[in-house]
């Protein structure tokens, strides 16, 4: 059987939950009323701390301001030394001493004034600066023709060294040539000679003999021909490549004194082809007579020899 609760019991438990409920609304309207005043406190704490912010900028900005005002005063004061000053200057330039207030009117005037001058004296360094650059250009085409000049004038120096180098060694081998020239000449003298002697044997000697001879020595005369040949084109290679305007240039002596020469070596040259061939006719004729000795009697080959040595001649 369960156990039940007493209903005295009961009825206390709800008597004084009925007594608790009464002190628990009376504390629900305190707490209502604490938080009210906490919402007010808080709201009121915001606008304090709102009005401490801007109390705070404005404070700053204050500071600033006072700052600024110490800062203007102070230019403040230094401009006015500086107006002091311009006045002074501008008293001296107007060489005036009465009141500052026809001060900027005077020196206005000044300026104007001033200013004229400058625009004068600027046109008047244009035009200057203009002849200037003109008699620097004179200046620099005059250095280039001097430099032109004495350019021209070491060429020309130069160019005469050459050609009286050119002179002498012309002569030099002028002289070289006529040598060999009296060389080749005594040569073929002394050949005609040996020929001579050929065609009139002084005794029995062998016909050998004589023919080598006479080899060596028409080899010996062609190496001078060929020697004398080479030295010519020597001669006009070296002519040629030391002044090629040689003839184009002025120097009038000196150019005929140039033709003169090459006319010499053109008539040595030719006196030259002419003992070539003098000594080519001999040598046909010296084989021809070396080969037809045996069949032919001594006078006849001594009127043929004779007849052909009278021809070259």
């Amino acid at each position: 059987m369960p156990y039940r609760i007493p209903s005295i019991i009961i009825e206390f438990t709800q008597v004084q939950k009925l007594a608790n409920y009464v002190d628990l609304e009376k504390d629900v309207e305190k707490l209502k009323c604490e938080n009210v005043r906490l919402k007010d406190e808080v709201k009121n704490k915001l606008l304090l701390e709102e009005e401490v912010h801007d109390l705070k900028s404005r404070l700053t900005h204050y500071k600033e301001q006072e700052k600024r005002i110490a800062a203007l005063q102070a230019e403040q004061v230094q401009t006015q030394v500086y107006l002091n000053e311009w006045r002074s200057v501008a008293r001296g330039i107007c060489e005036v001493t009465g009141s500052d207030s026809s001060l900027p009117h005077l020196l206005r005037c000044v300026v104007e004034r001033l200013q004229q001058q400058e625009i004068s004296l600027t046109s008047s360094k244009v035009e200057l600066e203009s002849q200037l650059s003109t008699a620097l250009y004179e200046q620099k085409v005059a250095k280039t023709e001097l430099e032109k000049s004495q350019k021209l004038l070491v060429e020309m120096k130069k160019t005469i060294e050459q050609k009286q180098n050119l002179f002498h060694r012309m002569q030099k081998k002028l002289g070289l040539v006529s040598r060999e020239r009296d060389s080749y000449r005594l040569q073929l003298d002394s050949y005609e000679k040996d020929l001579t002697m050929a065609i009139n044997p002084p005794s029995n000697a062998p016909h050998t003999s004589q023919l080598q001879s006479q080899k060596e020595r028409i080899e010996s005369l062609e190496k001078i021909v060929d020697n004398y040949r080479e030295l010519n084109a020597k001669l006009e290679s070296d002519l040629q490549s030391s002044n090629p305007s040689l003839y184009s240039e002025h120097g009038t002596n000196k150019t005929e004194l140039l033709v003169k020469l090459q006319d010499e070596v053109e008539q040595l040259k030719l006196e030259n082809d002419m003992l070539k061939q003098k000594r080519d006719q001999l040598e046909i004729q010296l084989e021809g007579l070396l080969v037809g000795q045996d069949t032919l009697h001594g006078d006849n080959k001594r009127s043929i020899l004779n007849e052909a040595v009278s021809t070259d001649l």
